[in-house]
């Protein structure tokens, strides 16, 4: 206990390199001193807090001694010391830290809802794989974009300047209330899809949303791409990106 904040840093350092994949005995700018530093404190500030700390144990290491090591007042003076260092942890804002927090939400509290977003896209997958019209595709492509993780998505398709095949193919297909709106607009079959509290030209346009951008294409050829547009902040992407780049 006298020599709790030494040993504190130290195991934080440690755990931090551990976790980052660096060396563990690598130096670096990290420890809690570094981190003080950071927040704009001075170098005398910095001192007298860690020697109020250094103090502090040392009475504590009093107190233990003078109980014999194994009194009633023994536990409560741990407790609050260990609740004291996992919130100096989060309040020193280690990356570290934060990203095992984001990996407990991510593996407890957010699990099923990604569990069932990806069985979602495997559903939505396997109806593209198996389309044999415009229709059916615009049908699995909703199905996946139903997942509400995307506020907006565009899709063009085709092969550029090719306007007479485009349209063959929608009138082939006209009627069918799948195709939701598509319409050939330079050479491709264009088509746009809307959570409905965003209209298309808003988004698009709004510096507030990010585009993940998928060429759709074969060994051969391009032929065309898919938009999805979400806009940043709020809660994080409850869908690993990997499903949509390769299964998808």
């Amino acid at each position: 206990m006298a020599f709790a904040l030494p040993v504190i840093d130290t195991g934080f350092a440690i755990a931090r390199r551990f976790v980052a994949g660096e060396p563990l005995f690598e130096g670096d700018r990290e420890h809690i001193h570094h981190k003080l530093l950071e927040r704009g404190w001075s170098q005398r500030r910095v001192a007298f807090v860690l020697y109020t700390a250094c103090a502090l144990f040392g009475m504590l290491a009093l107190l233990f001694a003078s109980e014999g090591g194994g009194g009633k007042l023994t536990g409560l003076p741990l407790l609050v010391t260990g609740a004291a260092v996992v919130l100096i942890a989060g309040r020193l804002r280690y990356h570290e830290v934060d990203e095992v927090r984001a990996g407990l939400r991510r593996n407890i509290a957010e699990r099923r809802v990604r569990a069932a977003n990806h069985v979602r896209v495997r559903r939505a997958s396997r109806a593209l794989s198996g389309a044999e019209n415009l229709a059916e595709m615009f049908a699995a492509v909703r199905q996946m974009l139903e997942l509400g993780e995307f506020a907006y998505a565009t899709l063009q398709l085709g092969r550029g300047g090719d306007a007479e095949a485009s349209e063959r193919v929608l009138a082939r297909e006209a009627g069918d209330a799948r195709l939701g709106g598509a319409e050939v607009r330079g050479g491709l079959v264009c088509w746009e899809w809307g959570r409905g509290d965003a209209g298309g030209e808003e988004v698009v346009a709004s510096p507030l949303f990010w585009t993940l951008r998928m060429p759709l294409s074969t060994d051969a050829a391009g032929w065309g791409y898919i938009n999805l547009y979400r806009e940043f902040g709020g809660d994080g992407l409850l869908l690993d990106v990997n499903y949509l780049s390769n299964l998808f």
